[in-house]
Parts: C-alpha cells; structure tokens; sequence
C-alpha cells in the first residue's frame, strides 16, 4: 500500500523548475522529458489557446511510455516550463522540439498570456526565428525573475510517442546541432541521389528492354522501379528532410506511401513468378502468387478511396497491419517455396531478396540504437538510405539475373534455329522422292524414245518448273499459300501422267485466302499428297481414284485438308509387307517435327475412313495465323 501511495504521489509530482546561471548556461542540451517540464493532452484539440493556464498539467512518464503508439491527428500536446533566470541582462534561449509540424510559443504572466515564437515544418520561412532550421524556437528570457512558458504542439502527422523528446539549449548549441544535422544529412543526400539515379537507369533499360523484346517480366519489373522510387522520395522527403507537405491531405499522403508500396510489392510478386517461369514449373505456387498479388492490389485501391473520401487513414490503420502480415507470411512462403526450381535463375532472385533483408534489419536496428553511443548509427539521419541501399543491391541482382535470362532465351532461340534449319534441310530431302525424280526422267526418256517430242517437252517444262519452285520455296521460312497450291498443282499433274492419269485431282481454296495472302511453310503439304498418291491411290482397282485439297479459315485459322479414296493405310502397309518392304515415312516426321517448333498451337490429325467398303485417308493440318 505504501508502494501504491508513492507511485501515485510521484505521478503528480510538477515539473522541476530549471535555474538559468554560470553553473547551467544550456551549453549541454537539456532533456525537458527528464522531469523538466510538465505535459498536457489536449485530445479533442479544442482547448483555447488562453484557457490552457487552467489545466492539470503531468509529468512526461503520464502520457509518454516506452512503448511505441500512434497518436491521434487530431491532438495538440502542451508542455509548461518554469525557468529561473539569474543573468543580469536578457538573454534568450532555444526550444527543440523535434520534427514537428506547428509549434507556438506563449509567455505567461500577471495573467497575461502572449505568443513570442513560433516554428515547424509548416510554418513559412519569413516567421522562423532561426532561419535555417525550422525545429529551432528562440524564446525570450527576461533577466533576474521567474518566466513561465506555455508550448503547443500540433503534430498532424503519426508519430511514435517514444521519439517525442524534447530539448532545451542555447544558440550555440543550436547552431552546434544544425551542422551536425547538415553534416550528417550528407551521407544521406549520397544515397539518395545515387539511388534514385540508378532507379533512373535501370527503369530506362527495363523498360527499353520490355519495348524491345515484349517481355512481361520486364514491363512489371519497370512497374516496380517506377512505384519503388515514388514511395522512396516520398518517404525520403519526410524522414530525412522534413518535408513533410502531403500531412495535411491524407489522400496524398496514403498515395504517397502505403499505396506506392503496395502497388510495388504486387508489381514485384508479379515480376518473380515471370521471371521463373512459376506457372509452369510449380502451378500450385503461381496461383497463391495471383490470388494475394489480386487481393493486395484491390486494398490498396479500397483504402484509397476510402482516404478520398473520408478525408483521414485512421480507419486503414488494421487493414494495413493485415496487409502487411500478409505480404510477409506470403514472401516466406514463396521464399522457400521457390526452391523447387531447379534453375539458376532463382539464385538471383534470392540474392536480391538477401541484400534487401539484411539492408532492412539494418535500418530496424538503426530505429533501436541511433540514440545510442555507437557512432555507426549517427552518420545517417534516418532509415530511409539504409532501405534505398538494400533496394539498390535488389535491383543489381535483379538487372544482372534478367541479363542472364535473355542469354538463355537467345541460346534456346539459337538452338531452335538450328534444329528448324536440319529438320528443313533433312525435309528439302525427303520431299522430292528419287523414286519420283528417277521415274520422271524414265518418262522423258521414253517419250523421246517414241519419238513424242511434244509430249517430252511438255513434261520437262513441267517438272523443271516444279524443281525450281521447291529450290526457291524451301529458300524461305512461310511462302504465300498460292505458291505452295501452284506448285502441288505441278507435282499432282506430273503423278497423274507418271500413273497414266489412273485418279483425279481437285482443289477448293476459298478466293478470300488467296486474297489475304496467308502464309504457311513450304513443303508442308506435299508430303501427304505424295504419301495418298503412292500408297493410297496407286494401288486402287475398280472405281476412279479421286484425291481432294482443300482449305478453310475458322476463327483466324487455317486448316487445310487433303482426302483421298484409295485403299487406306492399313492395306497399303499389307501390301508392302508381302512385297518385303516396311515403310516409314521420313518425310512426315520432318513435316510434324517443323510444325511443332515453328507453332505449338499446330496439328496434324490422320483419319483413316471404313464406310461401305469406302476406304480412305482425310489428313487435317490445322495453322495458326503465323504471320
């Protein structure tokens, strides 16, 4: 009990009065938090600025702990100070408050109250009372009595009661403080311009790169630098600054911070599940990246609209505590959920996620211990570079991990290059047959031989053409579709004099395809006319052989169709059997092989028809637009 009695005693102990003399000349600043002033709350912020003289003032342990809390904007703190001049002239001495944004300084007495300074970020230069530092008042001293002072402080801003400390200390150590605060904010305008120099180059190359290449991965990471820098130079300008100008426009001030960040974060979540490939290594994780990535991006759009138009964040407050467990317990996930990934492209990632880590428990540990002796934690004046510096080293790891990413696309590119020009080069020799070549030049001989020397040329026009086309055709990567139809139209027309015209040919291509000049590989075709001619159509007895090519556009596609009636491959493959040959198409794995790494969005379907002793093939080639 008697414990209780002295606690609660002490707690309403005034503030001790200060004694201005040779022995105390505030050359060393004074701690008014020690017991030196005595503090008042004026929670509604109501109070008028003459009636303060009436209230119950407390000691700095009664509003003001240990533990960080976020004051209401709305609340105006009072501090009153007793101070006993023994100086024989007038003299002043000097209130710092810390960064404030209004603060205002009454002398009372005989029951006079009257303002005698003012300061703070939000006060114009022309009403400072030392121009160069806005956080320093100069408040008059009358020499030989007893002044009593009354200080308001309106602090519109959110700021941790813990790091409310004011001081009290004369000019020469005000202006000691100043160079040590210009001289300290040195190291920090270094990191900021370099970094938001390099924020400058990267945004430039990535973006440039993303134009280039039309790569998403570098369009959303352009999109975090961009939102990344907003939020640092915000931030920068507050912090170490005090520039404090969006505190009073709260939409401002959540765009500025909160939102850019958040909007930042779910550019990044985005970046890394592009620039690993995550939909298709782990599709599990790239659904929990879209889901929370989606959710974040809606928030910060809610909460800035609520911040519109409500005109205040103190309802966003918890949401954006939420928010943030939520992007921490998502990043560790996908931190150790990226692991899976056998690739080296996650060791940059990795990396950047590191350096910005441990930039950032530095920062923490820059909050914990700048008011320390460790000389380490004085050189910055606040946390903000030690972040910048951290992002900095992210976005080197990053810009050097997306270099070594294009290399592979280009090595993987180069490779397919290679492979589509051996499998061309490998189909530019299956396609003409020997066998086909060979018989042709039987034919031209026999018709000199009968003396038909109308019929030979005319044979060799045809087939010397055809041989040119193919030349020129298999030349190129896509032709037009009418030069791989007049081509087919010659090699169709040199079989069915080769087979004593045994079958019929037929083409139905729409007009409106030939218009719009479409394009397809060349030879594409031709291997599965050749393949219904020799082993279809050939060997058909009895009704007329009929070999049909056709195509058709749907939905932006083409699918070409080549139908013949012939025997079907089942009975060809018997009577290749029996004439001891197994025959397997090279030229229709060529053809299926180019096809596929030209598009992977093509097909070759083969339908084999029994129908009333109708035998038959239909081959479906299905393109994609190409070009």
């Amino acid at each position: 009990m008697l414990f209780l009695l002295l606690l609660c005693s002490n707690a309403r102990i005034l503030a001790q009065t200060i004694i201005l003399g040779n022995e105390q000349n505030l050359s060393q600043p004074l701690p008014l938090f020690l017991n030196y002033a005595a503090f008042y709350i004026d929670s509604a912020g109501v109070i008028p600025d003459g009636s303060i003289t009436t209230q119950t003032f407390h000691p700095y342990s009664y509003y003001f702990s240990s533990v960080p809390k976020h004051l209401p904007v709305n609340k105006t703190t009072w501090l009153k100070l007793q101070v006993q001049s023994n100086y024989t002239n007038d003299t002043s001495i000097v209130f710092y408050p810390g960064f404030q944004n209004n603060v205002t300084v009454y002398y009372a007495v005989g029951g006079r109250f009257t303002k005698i300074a003012e300061g703070g970020n939000l006060i114009p230069a022309s009403r400072l009372t030392i121009e160069a530092m806005r956080q320093a008042i100069v408040i008059p001293l009358p020499a030989g009595v007893m002044s009593t002072y009354f200080i308001s402080i309106k602090n519109r801003t959110t700021y941790h009661v813990s790091e409310f400390k004011p001081y009290l200390m004369n000019r020469a150590s005000a202006y000691e403080l100043q160079a040590r605060l210009q001289n300290s904010n040195k190291a920090n305008d270094i990191v900021f311009f370099v970094g938001i120099g390099m924020f400058l180059i990267m945004f430039i190359y990535i973006f440039i790169k993303w134009l280039y290449q039309k790569d998403i991965a570098y369009g959303y990471y352009a999109i975090t630098i961009v939102f990344g820098a907003a939020f640092f130079i915000a931030n920068y300008m507050e912090e170490v600054n005090n520039l404090v100008y969006f505190t009073e426009h709260p939409l401002l001030n959540y765009l500025f911070s909160d939102f850019f960040l958040f909007i930042s974060l779910v550019a990044y979540w985005q970046f890394v599940r592009h620039f690993l490939y995550i939909d298709t290594a782990i599709p599990k994780l790239s659904v929990f990246i879209r889901t929370v990535s989606y959710s974040i991006a809606i928030f910060a759009v809610m909460s800035l609209c609520y911040a519109f138009a409500y005109k205040n964040l103190m309802g966003i407050g918890f949401m954006d505590t939420v928010a943030g467990v939520v992007i921490i317990i998502g990043g560790i996930y996908v931190f150790f959920s990226i692991r899976k990934i056998r690739s080296r492209l996650r060791n940059f990632i990795y990396g950047g996620m590191l350096c910005l880590i441990l930039f950032s428990i530095l920062a923490s540990l820059y909050e914990a211990l700048k008011d320390t002796r460790w000389e380490i934690f004085k050189k910055l004046s606040g946390s903000v570079p030690l972040v910048m510096m951290g992002k900095i080293g992210e976005m080197l790891f990053f810009t050097i991990g997306l270099a070594y990413r294009n290399k592979l696309e280009m090595k993987e590119q180069a490779d397919l290059h290679t492979q589509m020009a051996d499998a061309e080069m490998k189909a530019l020799r299956a396609q003409m047959n020997p066998h086909f070549i060979f018989n042709c030049m039987h034919i031209i001989d026999a018709y000199i031989f009968k003396e038909q020397p109308d019929k030979a040329s005319r044979f060799l026009n045809k087939f010397s053409t055809l041989i040119r086309q193919v030349l020129e055709n298999s030349s190129r990567s896509l032709i037009l579709l009418q030069k791989e139809l007049d081509s087919l139209s010659l090699y169709t027309g040199l079989e069915q004099e080769r087979y004593d015209n045994s079958f019929d040919v037929s083409f139905d291509i729409p007009q409106k395809l030939l218009n719009d000049h479409y394009k397809i590989p060349p030879l594409l075709i031709q291997p599965y006319v050749e393949n219904a001619i020799l082993h279809g159509l050939r060997h058909k007895k009895g009704e007329r052989g009929l070999l049909k090519i056709s195509a058709e556009e749907t939905s932006g596609d083409i699918i070409i169709t080549i139908a013949d009636n012939g025997i079907g491959r089942a009975a060809a493959q018997k009577i290749n059997a029996l004439n001891g040959r197994e025959h397997t198409s090279m030229a229709l794995e060529l053809t299926q092989q180019r096809l596929n790494m030209l598009t992977p969005k093509g097909s070759i379907q083969i339908t084999d028809h029994f129908d009333n002793n109708t035998n038959g093939t239909t081959v479906k080639i299905h393109l994609p637009p190409i070009l």
